[in-house]
Formats: C-alpha cells, structure tokens, sequence
C-alpha cells in the first residue's frame, strides 16, 4: 500500500516554461516549434505539456542527426 502512494506523486510532465529552460531555448521559441510540429508535447485544452523523458530523447535524437551529417 505504501509503494501505491508514492506512485501518485511522481511528476510525469512539466510546463512549457520548464521544458524551454530544460532545453535552453526561450518560452515563445518552444511555442513556435510545438506550432510547427518540431517538438514532442501534449496538448491539454490550451496547455502543452512536456515529458522531460521525451524531451530529453528528442534532443538526443538531433544532437545524432547532426553527428551524421559531419561523419
């Protein structure tokens, strides 16, 4: 019973403000690309959400993209 409590407090996603500081880019920059389809979120009525795990990955992902197009 005690693990089941702990599991409700787990934060799974985070504010467009906290993802754009996570990433290092601005608010209004990280709105422009969720606009475009650039970056994962989940849209929640007029909020998006982020997944720190899927942000994390997505930069990943294009950090390899460019290692390919120098190799």
């Amino acid at each position: 019973m005690e693990n089941e409590n702990k599991n409700h407090n787990v934060i799974i996603t985070i504010t467009a403000k906290q993802a754009a500081r996570i990433i290092g880019i601005s608010y209004w920059s990280l709105l422009e690309m969720c606009k475009r389809g650039e970056i994962p979120y989940i849209p929640i009525g007029k909020k998006r959400l982020f997944r720190q795990e899927a942000l994390l990955r997505w930069l990943e992902e294009r950090e390899q993209a460019t290692l390919i197009k120098v190799a």
